[in-house]
């Protein structure tokens, strides 16, 4: 037998020609694998599709101010429901709320990070925000 499969909104990362392919889907919704076996002693083909619900990464865009003076308070929000959140910034100091607080006490560049889990699907993303 040969493989070869293929997808409609995706691309088949590895094992193009063996039973087991490797997929990354770009675009969220009811996706199609498809998958052509071969027979190379009678020439016959078979063709099967495989459907697959690809689940959309949650929204993850972090609000708030990039510049602060020292002892500032900056607020960092996201608004969004039935997910998972995890701040934290660079400095210290985290949240699990969908916002997250931090008073600034050093000069330089800082970071806030933010990872977002939709509990339903379990998919996760992610965010970063640099802070003078």
């Amino acid at each position: 037998m040969t493989y070869a499969w293929t997808a409609n909104t995706g691309s088949v990362l590895s094992g193009q020609s063996s039973p087991y392919a490797t997929i990354q889907w770009t675009q969220a919704g009811l996706q199609t694998a498809n998958l052509l076996l071969s027979d190379t002693r009678t020439s016959c083909d078979t063709s099967l599709s495989f459907g697959v619900t690809v689940n959309a990464l949650p929204d993850v865009t972090i609000s708030g101010n990039d510049s602060f003076c020292l002892g500032d308070t900056g607020s960092y929000s996201l608004s969004s429901t039935a997910q998972s959140y995890s701040w934290s910034a660079s400095s210290g100091g985290t949240s699990s709320t969908s916002s997250f607080e931090k008073i600034w006490s050093g000069a330089g560049q800082q970071l806030v990070y933010l990872s977002v889990t939709d509990t339903g699907t379990s998919c996760v993303n992610a965010d970063t925000i640099k802070i003078w």
